[in-house]
């Protein structure tokens, strides 16, 4: 056995260093090996309701980019006030958060940056221009000016395109500086103004130093990077907020301006004076900005997910409710015109995030955990149906009909996974059961799973049986009671990948098998209503597109393949270098220190030289050490300790911004 999966690593590196082979060969390669598996590939139908999701961020011609025009565009005119003096626009589907503008002749603000740099800011300005909204100079730089740009919160899809934004102004960026005071500023007009909440930079730093690696590799699941587009596979259809995500750099500008709780916002060149206001929600640092005439812009409380902090969430949204908004432009799908309409959306999105919380916070004062109380929750009905009343939007007559349902159906994030998350969030880890303090290693407790189950053998015919019987209860239409066969099947097969008595040739049948149980599970070719609305397996991108993703997986390794490097843009030097403190760059070569006792490098210091850079790190010289001692890694930031210590350390390494920014592995 060892020598036949020797066989099959050898054959997989050998594809894999064929010349002229590509990615997809390689899967198309390996996926040939197990029939059973090439047909539910080749028959993947996707969820008929996520696919008209996509509507939510389609032009006319069924193409992802639409401009919205507050006061143009039919559906918005009926609400629109006369006496603007402003225009409102709104980017969608260009990425997957929208680019927000508000202009008039003599500037505009921006808000949001996208996630992209300088793609995101490129694609947009020719979107703008082509419609008249924006022009070029005979420099490549935007007019009527730049004058303002605000963050909405720290997520890469909304900050990501600043260096874009920027490089396409004229004015440069206003000096950082991050005060956050509340009360009245007036935006200088000599230069732009970066705005955002006062602890938006420290949610970049974690990002971009300690979380932003495993992250970039889930997203890779979630969003469907690796997942080949139609004819050769299901693709990512749509990502629930915006469209399927492009690879491409991004970058990390830090703000002129912040603020804790409130700021009025005076733009004098335009005219124009705004109130933003910190509501935390889904990010920490979340803020909306409220224009005169009740043109109210929100990003991410009002989106298809809901979160672990479900209370500060529909607290936030009383906020906004108070504010009796005619327009509401979100950072995610189609703005919203009429007063009767903000409000239901409004309304209704509150009372589903306050049910979440509410009734999960009843099940665990009565003992309940985590699977217990998805098994038993279920979202009331009557809440999603109540946005039917909302009017005004594209309806079934038009080529590309957006269903306002889909503001709130499980299209990014779930009720499953806010219910998991409030527990974690409130009580941690422990479940109480002490069992779970130090359970057994996953692999051993695999292997005495699969002996006590009767081998390997065994354990695979029960996991076929149930996905067989989970394939007779989807040709009868009983959906919800196949994905409970398929579900298990991939659960029994977990014990024979995982553990270390299967044969290579089980394992390899195990993943085969698990593979095909994923595609099941993601996909849903019904036609019923209900049945399409309950099935989170295949209705969830980020379910479906992670299901997807996990079989392609499953299928590579049997031929010893993996997944190309995913791109990491999260922790791209671009953004990196943006932080203003570079020292927590530094402080993160400690996370990736492998402590193992008896080191080369036992002893030894280490100093960074962060030459001056006005822009992003200030004008004097930063240094910092680290200093290996043993099995622990120690970071030394106090300049006084530093300059003690720096003619003793063993290696110095000196960088500009420039330098930095060099490829780098």
């Amino acid at each position: 056995m060892k020598r036949i999966g020797i066989q099959l690593t050898l054959l997989g590196q050998a594809v894999a260093g064929s010349h002229g082979l590509t990615f997809l060969d390689l899967f198309n390669a390996a996926l040939d090996q197990d029939p059973s598996a090439r047909e539910v590939w080749d028959d993947f139908s996707s969820n008929e309701l996520l696919l008209d999701h996509s509507h939510f961020f389609q032009n006319e011609t069924g193409s992802f980019g639409q401009i919205y025009k507050l006061g143009v565009d039919d559906y918005t005119l009926a609400d629109t006030p006369t006496d603007l003096n402003y225009e409102a626009y709104s980017a969608v589907g260009y990425g997957l958060a929208n680019n927000i503008i508000v202009k008039n002749e003599n500037g505009f603000i921006l808000i949001d940056a996208g996630e992209a740099t300088p793609s995101s800011a490129d694609d947009v300005v020719a979107a703008f221009v082509k419609e008249g909204i924006l022009s070029v100079d005979a420099d490549g730089f935007v007019e009527p000016p730049l004058l303002a740009m605000i963050y909405t919160h720290n997520h890469i899809d909304h900050t990501g395109g600043s260096g874009g934004w920027l490089a396409r102004s004229r004015l440069p960026a206003c000096p950082q500086n991050n005060d956050g005071v509340d009360g009245t500023f007036e935006a200088s007009c000599e230069c732009v103004e970066v705005i955002g909440h006062t602890t938006i930079e420290k949610q970049i730093i974690n990002t971009a130093t300690r979380t932003g690696k495993i992250i970039a590799a889930r997203s890779a699941y979630m969003y469907g990077t690796y997942i080949p587009h139609p004819p050769n596979g299901p693709g990512p259809v749509n990502n629930g907020i915006g469209p399927p995500v492009r690879i491409s750099k991004s970058s990390w500008h830090p703000p002129s301006k912040t603020f804790t709780e409130t700021m009025k916002l005076v733009v004098k060149d335009m005219g124009l004076q705004m109130q933003l206001r910190y509501v935390p929600s889904e990010a920490s640092d979340e803020i909306v900005t409220f224009f005169p005439a009740r043109v109210f812009v929100c990003r991410e409380i009002i989106r298809h997910a809901l979160s672990s902090n479900t209370a500060r969430r529909y607290q936030s949204i009383d906020i906004i409710r108070k504010y009796d908004s005619w327009c509401l432009l979100p950072s995610h799908g189609v703005p919203l015109t009429g007063n009767a309409n903000v409000q239901t959306l409004l309304l209704n999105f509150r009372d589903a995030i306050a049910y979440v919380h509410d009734q999960t916070l009843r099940f665990i004062r009565q003992g309940y955990v985590p699977d217990e109380i998805v098994g038993v929750m279920r979202l009331p009905t009557y809440i999603l149906d109540n946005l039917e009343a909302i009017e005004g939007l594209p309806t079934d007559e038009t080529p590309h009909p957006i269903d306002p349902r889909d503001y709130l159906r499980a299209l990014y994030g779930s009720v499953p996974q806010s219910i998991r998350e409030m527990y974690n969030g409130l009580l941690g880890w422990n479940q109480g059961d002490p069992t779970l303090f130090q359970p057994l290693p996953p692999i051993e407790r695999a292997d005495r799973y699969v002996k006590l189950m009767g081998g390997a053998a065994q354990v695979i015919t029960k996991a076929e049986e149930a996905y067989e019987e989970g394939v007779r209860l989807q040709l009868a239409g009983e959906v919800a009671s196949s994905k409970r066969e398929f579900q298990w099947a991939a659960e029994l097969t977990i014990n024979v990948i995982r553990g270390d008595d299967a044969g290579i040739l089980q394992k390899r049948q195990a993943r085969f098998l698990k593979a095909r149980a994923f595609l099941q599970l993601a996909s849903n070719d019904g036609d019923d209503a209900d049945a399409l609305e309950s099935d989170t397996f295949s209705l969830n991108p980020n379910w479906r597109n992670w299901y997807i993703t996990g079989a392609m997986e499953l299928v590579l390794t049997t031929l010893g393949i993996r997944f190309p490097a995913s791109n990491a843009a999260l922790i791209s030097p671009e953004i990196q270098a943006g932080i203003s403190t570079p020292g927590v760059w530094v402080q993160s070569w400690s996370w990736r220190y492998n402590d193992v006792a008896g080191s080369e490098l036992d002893g030894k210091s280490f100093g960074w030289l962060f030459l001056p850079n006005t822009t992003f790190w200030g004008d004097e010289t930063q240094s910092f050490i680290l200093q290996v001692d043993k099995q622990v890694v120690r970071y030394i930031s106090d300049p006084i300790e530093v300059e003690s210590m720096w003619d003793g350390i063993d290696y110095a390494v000196e960088t500009s911004y420039q330098a930095f920014l060099s490829p780098r592995s």
